[in-house]
C-alpha cells in the first residue's frame, strides 16, 4: 500500500489520518440515555415491592405466569418444609446412627435400625466382626440386617421407633398428596389466569392469522382478495424464503458496527499521538472489504427476492370477527379439508390452506420460516443425538469420580485377608474400636518395630491400615486424626465427594450453554417453541446429570459391570457398591446431591448482584466507548429470558421431590431456591434488565403440566427408602392384595434380581411393611390419576378430531369474541400492546439491521468510503469513485432491506430525514 511506504516503521502521521478521516467525535450521551429510556421505561413505572404479579402482564402473559409459578412453588415448598421436613428431620436426628456428620444427620439414614438404640455406633456394630471387603457385600449385609428387624421387638428411644417410622412415612405420604393436589390446582388456575389476561390484553394477535401451504407464487393482493370474504383485511405480510438474506443483513449490521468502532479507534489515536500504526488503518479496510462482499451477496439476493418461494403469510383483519370467521371456515384437519372444504374456501379454487392463529410479531423468527416440518424433524433428531452425547460425557466424569472413591483398597494396599485374627479391632460390644494400648502398638508397627523395641508380627503390621481402612470407609470421621498416616485414604474419601459436587455443577453449566446452541440449530418458527424446546432439553439434561447419573454411577449393577470386563472401561464404570438405600448411601451419594443443590441455590442468588454490578461497571466505564453504538450498549441491561430459568426450576423440583422422602432437607433447599428466585428475578426484571420479548402462555403451560409427574418419582424413592426398615406387615393390607404384589414382584424380579440377593418374597415383604404399605397405596392412586388425566385428555382430543372431521364441531380454539375494538381504533387509542405490524423491519430484534440511521452509520464511517484513503491503500478506482457520493447517498447505500417494498419505505424515510436537515427521525 502506498501509505504504508510513507513510513518505514509502519506508522502514519497523525495529521494525515485526521485529514483523511476527520476528527473523532465523542458519542452523544444524551442520545444514548434517550435510547436507554426507550428500552428501560418500565423501570420508572414498576416498583419492586408494590407491583403485583398480575401487573406484570404488561410484559406478556408468559412473564406474568412465570412469576405466579415462582410464588406458588415457594409457598408450596415452604408448607412442605413446615408440615413434613421439620418433624421428620427432628425424628431422624434422634436416631443417632452416625457418629459424626453434617446434613446426613437429618436424613433417614441416621434413623438407624428399628430394634437398636444407637449412640453414634451404627456402622461400627455392623462391620467390625466381618471379613467382607468394603464394597457391595457390606451394603448388602446392611440392608439384610435392617430388614431382619421385622422379627425383633422395636426399640424405644425416646419413643417407639416403629411408631416413629410409621409417623414419618405418613407425613411423607401426606406431603406428596398435598404436592400432587396443589400442582393440579395450579394447572387449572394458570389456565384461567392466562385466559383472563389474554381476554383483557389487546395485541395484533387478536386480529391476525398465520397462513401456510401457500402456492410459491402467491401475492399479497391475491391474499387480500381471498381472505376478504371473511372480513375486511387491513394488512397482509407475505413471508418468503428469506433465511439467507436475513442472515446476511444481520451479518452486515455487525460488520458495520465493527467498522465504525475501528474507524473511531483510528481517529481517537490520531488525536492522542503523533503517529498511528498502519495496522489500525488496514483493519478498517479489511472490514470494508468484507462489507463490500456481503453487500454484493445481499444485492444478488435482493435481485431475486420476487422469485423466492412463498413460505407463509400473516393476515391482519380489521376486527376480531373476521379472524374468527376465517378460522371457522378453514379447518385445520387435513382430512376434513379433503372431505368437506368447499371450493370457495380454497385459494385459486384448488389450494387448501393451513390457517392458524398468528403468534405475536416479536415471537416470530423470520429467518427460520423457510424450514419445513421434515427438515426440522431431521434437525431435532441430530440435536437429540448431540444432547445424548453430552449427557454421556457427564456420566463418564461422574463415574470416574465414583471410581476414585471405590479404589480405596488399591490405595491402602489391602484386601479382606489383610485383617487377620491377630488384630483386635472391636470392643466387648462388637463395635469397631481400639484400646489405647492397641492404638499405640498398631501405629508404631507401621515402621516394623513395637513401642518396646521388639519386632512386630505380620498381622500387627497390617492392623493400622486395616482399622483405618474400615473406619474411613464407614465414615467414622472421629478417627481422622489417628488415621492421618493414611492421607491418601482421607483425600480420596473427602475429595471424591467434592469432585462429584464440582462435576455436577460444571456439567450443568456446560449443558445450559450447549443446549442453547443445539436448540438454535432446530430452526423453530417462533421463539416460544424454541423456548419450550430449550427448557425441556435443559431440564432433562440437568436432571439426568444431577440425580440419575449420580445414582446409577454409585449403584451396584454387576450385569453392566461384567459387560465391560476385559475392555478399556473395565474398572471405571458401574463400580458402585450400593445395593439399597443404606445409611452409607445417604452419607456419600445423598449428601453429594443435596450439597450440589444447595450450592447451586447460593450461586443463583448471586446472579442479581453480579448482573447489577456488571451494568454499573459498564456505566462507570462508559467514557471508554468510542462510538454511539458502544455507548448505547454500555447503558443497556441484560436480557431477561425465561427458557433457561424454567429448565433450572424444573430440575430443582424433580431432584428435590425425588430425594425428599429420605432427605427431607430437600424441601428446605427448594423453598429457599424459589423464594430467592422470585425476588431476585423480579428485581432484575423491574430494575436491571431491558424490556423483555413477549412470551405466550405455552411455555408456562408445558412446565406446569410436568409438575404432577414429580410425585411419581418421589413415591418410588420414598417407598424403597422406608421399606428397608424392618417392621411387620401393615394392617391395611389384605391377603388378596399381598398375593397380587407378590406376583408382580416375581414377574419383575428379572430386572432387579442381579443387584442383590433379595428374593421376590422379601421384596413383597418390604413393600407391604407397616412403614411403606400406605406409600404403596398412595403411589397406585397417583399413578392412576395421572394415567386417567393423560389418557382421558388424549381420548377427548381424539374424539374432538373425529367429530371435527365429521363436521359436527369446529376446531378453532378461539370460539368466542373477546370484545376488543377494531384494529385501527386499538392502534389510534394506544390500546394495542406490542407491535402493530408483522413487517420484519418493524420488529425490535431486526430493526437495527433493516433501518440504518445516522446512529448506525456515522458520518465518520462514510468518510472511509468517500475519502481518498481508499484509493491510496487499495489502489482501486471503483472505490475511489465512491467519493462522488454525498454522505446521505452513501448512507442510503448501507440501507439493506429484505424486499423492494422495504427499500422504498427506507428511501422515503431517508428523504424525510434529509428534508429535516439531518435531524433525528
Amino acid at each position: 500500500m502506498s501509505c504504508c511506504s510513507s513510513s518505514a516503521a509502519g506508522v502514519l502521521p497523525a495529521e494525515d489520518v485526521t485529514r483523511r478521516y476527520g476528527k473523532w467525535r465523542a458519542p452523544d450521551e444524551d442520545k444514548a440515555k434517550l435510547y436507554h429510556r426507550t428500552q428501560h421505561a418500565h423501570h420508572d413505572f414498576f416498583d419492586l415491592w408494590s407491583s403485583r404479579v398480575r401487573d406484570l402482564k404488561e410484559f406478556g402473559v408468559g412473564h406474568m405466569m412465570y412469576f405466579y409459578f415462582l410464588r406458588w412453588m415457594a409457598v408450596l415448598f415452604a408448607l412442605l418444609t413446615i408440615i413434613t421436613a421439620v418433624p421428620n428431620m427432628a425424628l431422624n436426628y434422634t436416631g443417632k446412627y452416625y457418629d459424626t456428620g453434617q446434613m446426613e444427620l437429618l436424613s433417614l439414614g441416621n434413623f438407624g435400625r428399628v430394634s437398636v438404640v444407637h449412640n453414634g455406633d451404627g456402622a461400627a456394630h455392623l462391620y467390625s466382626n466381618t471379613s467382607l471387603e468394603v464394597g457391595w457385600e457390606r451394603e448388602l449385609l446392611t440392608a439384610t440386617t435392617f430388614i431382619a428387624d421385622a422379627e425383633l421387638p422395636p426399640a424405644t428411644h425416646p419413643i417407639n421407633k416403629a411408631h416413629a417410622l410409621a409417623a414419618m412415612s405418613l407425613l411423607d405420604c401426606f406431603s406428596v398428596a398435598l404436592y400432587f393436589a396443589v400442582t393440579l390446582l395450579i394447572i387449572w388456575k394458570a389456565r384461567k389466569l392466562a385466559y383472563d389476561a389474554d381476554m383483557h390484553t389487546v395485541t395484533i394477535h387478536d386480529y391476525s392469522i398465520h397462513v401456510e401451504r401457500l402456492p410459491q407464487d402467491a401475492t399479497a393482493d391475491e391474499l387480500v382478495d381471498f381472505f376478504g370474504q371473511y372480513g375486511e383485511v387491513v394488512h397482509v405480510e407475505v413471508v418468503r424464503a428469506y433465511g439467507r438474506l436475513v442472515r446476511l443483513v444481520l451479518q452486515h449490521g455487525q460488520l458495520l458496527r465493527q467498522l465504525q468502532g475501528a474507524t473511531a479507534a483510528l481517529q481517537r489515536e490520531a488525536q492522542l499521538w503523533e503517529e498511528v500504526p498502519v495496522a489500525k488503518e488496514a483493519a478498517c479496510y479489511r472490514f470494508k472489504e468484507e462489507i463490500d462482499r456481503i453487500s454484493q451477496e445481499i444485492e444478488a439476493e435482493q435481485s431475486q427476492a420476487d422469485s423466492h418461494r412463498v413460505v407463509g403469510a400473516f393476515v391482519t383483519f380489521k376486527d376480531e370477527a373476521g379472524k374468527l370467521a376465517c378460522l371457522k371456515a378453514q379447518p385445520h384437519s387435513r382430512m376434513r379439508q379433503w372431505w368437506s372444504l368447499k371450493q370457495q374456501h380454497k385459494l385459486r379454487g384448488r389450494h387448501a390452506l393451513d390457517v392458524t392463529g398468528a403468534p405475536e410479531p416479536s415471537d416470530v423468527q423470520y429467518e427460520n420460516m423457510e424450514h419445513g416440518g421434515f427438515d426440522r424433524f431431521l434437525r431435532a433428531a441430530l440435536v437429540a443425538a448431540c444432547s445424548y452425547s453430552a449427557l454421556a460425557v457427564g456420566f463418564v466424569l461422574i463415574s470416574l469420580a465414583s471410581a476414585m472413591r471405590y479404589n480405596l483398597p488399591q490405595v491402602a494396599g489391602l484386601s479382606s485377608s489383610s485383617c487377620g485374627e491377630g488384630c483386635r479391632l472391636a470392643d466387648a460390644t462388637g463395635a469397631l474400636s481400639l484400646t489405647d494400648a492397641d492404638r499405640e502398638l498398631y501405629k508404631a508397627c507401621t515402621t516394623g518395630t513395637a513401642p518396646n523395641g521388639t519386632a512386630c508380627s505380620e498381622e500387627e503390621s497390617s492392623c493400622y491400615k486395616c482399622f483405618c481402612y474400615k473406619a474411613i470407609s464407614n465414615g467414622m470421621l472421629s478417627e481422622s486424626v489417628y488415621c492421618s498416616g493414611l492421607a491418601g485414604l482421607l483425600v480420596l474419601q473427602a475429595g471424591s465427594q467434592v469432585a462429584t459436587v464440582l462435576v455436577i455443577l460444571i456439567i450443568n453449566s456446560l449443558l445450559a450453554y450447549s443446549s442453547r446452541l443445539l436448540t438454535v440449530c432446530e430452526k423453530h418458527h417462533t421463539r416460544s417453541s424454541e423456548a419450550r424446546s430449550l427448557a425441556w432439553k435443559l431440564f432433562m439434561a440437568q436432571f439426568l446429570n444431577s440425580a440419575v447419573s449420580t445414582i446409577i454411577a454409585n449403584a451396584h449393577l454387576p450385569f453392566l459391570a461384567h459387560a465391560l470386563d476385559g475392555t478399556a472401561a473395565d474398572g471405571l464404570f458401574f463400580q458402585g457398591i450400593y445395593t439399597d438405600l443404606t445409611p452409607n448411601w445417604y452419607k456419600v451419594v445423598g449428601r453429594s446431591l443435596v450439597i450440589s443443590q444447595f450450592v447451586a441455590a447460593l450461586l443463583r442468588a448471586t446472579n442479581l448482584p453480579t448482573r447489577w454490578l456488571t451494568v454499573k461497571w459498564r456505566y462507570w466505564h462508559r467514557a471508554e466507548c468510542l462510538t454511539q453504538h458502544q455507548l448505547q450498549e454500555s447503558l443497556q441491561g441484560p436480557e431477561f429470558t425465561l427458557d433457561q430459568r424454567y429448565g433450572e426450576h424444573l430440575n430443582v423440583i424433580y431432584v428435590s421431590m425425588l430425594l425428599s422422602g429420605g432427605m427431607p432437607i430437600c424441601y428446605m433447599t427448594a423453598a429457599f431456591w424459589f423464594a430467592t428466585a422470585y425476588w431476585c428475578d423480579k428485581a432484575e426484571l423491574l430494575s436491571v434488565s431491558r424490556r423483555p420479548i413477549t412470551y405466550s402462555a405455552d411455555l408456562s403451560n408445558m412446565v406446569l403440566n410436568l409438575l404432577p409427574f414429580a410425585a411419581v418419582l418421589h413415591m418410588g424413592f420414598a417407598l424403597w427408602a422406608f421399606s428397608i426398615f424392618g417392621v411387620p406387615r401393615s394392617a391395611i393390607i389384605t391377603d388378596a392384595f399381598a398375593a397380587l404384589v407378590l406376583r408382580i414382584c416375581t414377574a419383575t424380579s428379572v430386572v432387579w434380581a442381579n443387584a442383590g440377593s433379595m428374593t421376590p418374597q422379601q421384596a413383597a415383604q418390604r413393600l407391604l411393611a407397616g412403614g411403606s404399605a400406605h406409600l404403596l397405596v398412595a403411589a397406585i392412586v397417583i399413578v392412576g390419576v395421572l394415567f386417567l388425566k393423560v389418557t382421558l385428555s388424549n381420548w377427548i382430543k381424539s374424539g374432538r378430531w373425529l367429530l371435527n372431521m365429521a363436521g359436527a364441531i369446529e376446531d378453532n380454539e378461539e370460539a368466542e369474541l373477546s370484545g376488543v375494538p377494531e384494529f385501527p381504533v386499538a392502534v389510534h387509542t394506544q390500546l394495542l400492546v406490542g407491535e402493530a405490524s408483522y413487517a420484519i423491519q418493524e420488529q425490535p430484534s431486526y430493526a437495527a439491521a433493516f433501518a440504518r440511521t445516522e446512529d448506525a452509520v456515522e458520518d465518520v464511517l462514510v468518510q472511509v468510503v468517500m475519502k481518498r484513503g481508499a484509493e491510496k491503500l487499495a489502489g482501486n478506482d471503483a472505490k475511489a469513485g465512491l467519493k462522488q457520493l454525498s454522505p446521505r447517498q452513501a448512507r442510503a447505500n448501507q440501507i439493506l432491506p429484505i424486499a423492494p417494498e422495504y427499500l422504498a419505505a427506507a428511501r422515503a424515510a431517508d428523504n424525510s430525514a434529509a428534508a429535516g436537515d439531518g435531524e433525528e427521525r
